[in-house]
């Protein structure tokens, strides 16, 4: 009787299996397009600098002649450097509760496309307000309680406080969904005046999935560009690229490979750790928006094999392909920058030296392979 009972629950679980992977296959088009990618190095380094910054950073990004890295120090968050020369001007942005200090920043957005007159935008999580830095006031007078405004959120607005978080106007942003808003849609548009968050529909739709694992499965990179109409996304654990317009309807999209389901944990909600990993990061320039695609799966602690290349795609903002290269190098960082006046690539690598922590910026000339005719 014992030996029949397992050998019905074994059945059953096999045909649990069976279901849900018919599923995946009836609910998802799994017969999509692929777009080839005709992959090339990156041209001949331009120059390679050394910077004197410890452990790991947020972001980088190109403000006017400025590289601007926000960091995860409880002092100086913000370092400003010449972009051209990658000299140190300044540092600030202390850890505090008082109106000038910034505890828990995060961008607003990556580049220059909502930036005026030389303010820098961010969202300080920590004491729930936006804040803006007027850059040129601070290089000028180098008081920076004189240069930080602050705008407190509402309760309702709380929503906008943790994940990737993009400005489409005064009033609307564009965002990944926080944990607790699993299994409503892969980001939000959230309008501050009408205190409405609209989620953005599953790419791909697949049945029998616990809404507990939508949250990780369905991550990823997340930008926007209000004035060229574009929202784009794309996918950690589906090998897509995918585009809206700024009220979420979709576009264009790109698969470069067929879509396949990652194994889910029964360990914690997401996919397995060996699960392979796509696109990993995004930057928004004026013109163009760019992909970091890893490709590979981690190989131990969450780290990936830095031994084998990764890809950068490039688009222009109403989703054509414009280029794709091979990277030479692998940073568990992913962080990169693009300046669309010189056209020019920042790629950081992180030292590997416990004596001498530096990181190492990469430039490249790209300005002639992203011609877009």
């Amino acid at each position: 009787m014992k030996y029949l009972l397992i050998k019905k629950l074994l059945i059953m679980k096999k045909m649990f299996f069976l279901i849900s992977f018919f599923s995946f296959l009836l609910s998802c088009k799994n017969d999509v397009e692929i777009t080839p990618l005709n992959l090339i190095d990156l041209p001949e380094k331009h120059d390679v600098f050394r910077i004197d910054e410890e452990g790991t950073f947020l972001n980088a990004f190109v403000l006017d002649s400025f590289l601007i890295i926000n960091t995860h120090k409880n002092d100086d968050k913000i370092h400003i450097y010449n972009k051209k020369n990658l000299q140190l001007i300044a540092k600030f942005g202390t850890e505090g509760l008082a109106p000038f200090e910034l505890p828990d920043i995060v961008p607003l957005t990556n580049a220059s496309i909502t930036q005026k007159s030389n303010s820098i935008l961010f969202n300080d999580r920590k004491v729930r307000q936006f804040k803006t830095i007027n850059l040129n006031k601070f290089l000028s007078e180098g008081n920076v309680a004189n240069c930080i405004t602050s705008s407190q959120l509402d309760r309702n607005e709380m929503i906008l406080l943790s994940g990737t978080l993009t400005i489409l106007d005064d009033h609307k942003f564009v965002k990944l969904n926080r944990s607790e808003n699993q299994g409503k849609g892969m980001f939000m548009i959230y309008d501050t005046l009408k205190k409405e968050a609209k989620y953005i529909e599953y790419v791909p739709k697949i049945k029998g999935v616990e809404d507990r694992y939508k949250y990780l499965l369905y991550y990823g990179s997340l930008n926007a560009n209000s004035s060229k109409n574009s929202i784009v996304f794309g996918s950690i654990y589906f090998d897509y690229i995918l585009f809206y317009d700024i009220k979420g309807i979709l576009q264009k999209s790109y698969y470069f490979s067929k879509l396949k389901m990652p194994d889910l944990s029964s360990q914690f909600s997401g996919p397995v750790n060996e699960s392979t990993r796509y696109t990993l990061n995004t930057y928004a320039s004026s013109e163009y928006c760019f992909f970091y695609r890893a490709c590979q799966s981690t190989i131990e602690d969450g780290y990936y094999n830095l031994q084998k290349p990764t890809q950068l795609l490039v688009f222009s903002w109403d989703g054509l392909l414009v280029n794709a290269f091979n990277l030479p190098i692998c940073s568990n960082q992913f962080r990169f920058c693009y300046d669309d006046e010189f056209g020019y690539l920042y790629l950081f690598e992180h030292s590997s030296e416990e004596n001498d922590p530096h990181i190492i910026v990469h430039k490249y000339k790209l300005k002639d392979y992203l011609q877009i005719n």
